[in-house]
């Protein structure tokens, strides 16, 4: 619940029409089900009221429906594998994202410049908030807004799988016989040790242009730092065993720690889930607890 609530005040576009979706397909057959069906479309309705006419927000929109029709398709007819269903449809829908945008006259340049200019607007915003309450704002970076808008394709990705993952572990607790395997637990998590190639691919590009070997471009910064946090998210998934034995003020205490060091700590679980795809640090200790 906690983790639900966390994400849907943050991105609540990639979860409810999933589930909607999800729900619908399953073919639904009780009250229960058609009652999270009703509440998953009229919130998802209103969220694409609440729109604003922008092109950011007609981009998020559509993303999240195209997510949900993808993710369908993949988590409900596809048998269980080592990579989690959220990504593959991820992965598969940014592709078809891509190809709507270009078909219809724009690009991700368009929405790279929309984004720019409504988190320019937030920044001052922010700073007229903080002089009315303190008296007193840090100096604002022009470049900031800009810096944040060129990683929007990576955030809308990353976002978008965690929905699509709380979505299939919310649809298996409500639907009355949910179709595809069910969601591993999260210890379990990991993909195709294949993938390490993308990240090494796109941080030798991401170098290269940093070095003035290649022209600059926003892509294989975004592919980097996906592909850095789904590392990350698979170091957690190695301590995470460790970390639930551990008792709950202990816990609260390294989550607290966790967010004041934030990029240390994403880094040490980098090198962690980066580590687990040649020493599998898992089936390790299965076999040691084994023997």
């Amino acid at each position: 619940m906690l983790a639900l609530g966390l994400f849907l005040s943050v991105a609540p576009w990639g979860f409810f029409a999933a589930l909607a979706v999800l729900l619908l397909f399953g073919r639904p057959r009780t009250a229960r089900e058609w009652l999270w069906i009703g509440a998953a479309l009229v919130w998802t309705v209103s969220l694409w009221l609440q729109s604003g006419g922008t092109l950011l927000y007609y981009a998020v929109n559509a993303w999240g429906a195209l997510l949900a029709g993808v993710f369908a398709i993949v988590a409900l007819g596809r048998p269980r594998g080592s990579t989690p269903p959220s990504w593959i449809a991820t992965a598969v829908a940014g592709i078809v994202f891509v190809l709507l945008l270009h078909a219809f006259g724009f690009d991700l340049g368009a929405v790279e410049f929309d984004a720019t200019r409504m988190l320019t607007l937030a920044q001052g915003d922010m700073r007229a908030i903080a002089l009315q309450l303190f008296g007193s704002a840090p100096a604002s970076d022009p470049g900031a807004p800009a810096a944040v808008a060129a990683l929007t394709p990576a955030l809308f990705s990353i976002l978008g799988a965690l929905g699509l993952d709380l979505a299939w572990r919310w649809y298996h607790r409500i639907a009355a016989a949910p179709l595809g395997a069910p969601p591993r637990p999260f210890a379990e998590f990991r993909f195709s040790d294949h993938l390490v190639w993308i990240l090494v691919a796109a941080f030798a590009t991401v170098l290269a242009q940093s070095s003035g070997f290649l022209a600059a471009s926003v892509g294989p910064a975004n592919v980097l730092l996906v592909m850095s946090l789904l590392y990350a998210a698979r170091g957690l998934a190695v301590m995470w065993p460790a970390l639930r034995k551990l008792p709950g003020l202990t816990r609260t205490a390294l989550v607290v720690m966790a967010v004041v060091l934030l990029v240390f700590v994403v880094a040490g679980l980098f090198g962690i889930g980066l580590a687990d795809t040649w020493v599998d640090f898992r089936r390790r200790k299965a076999a040691a607890q084994g023997g």
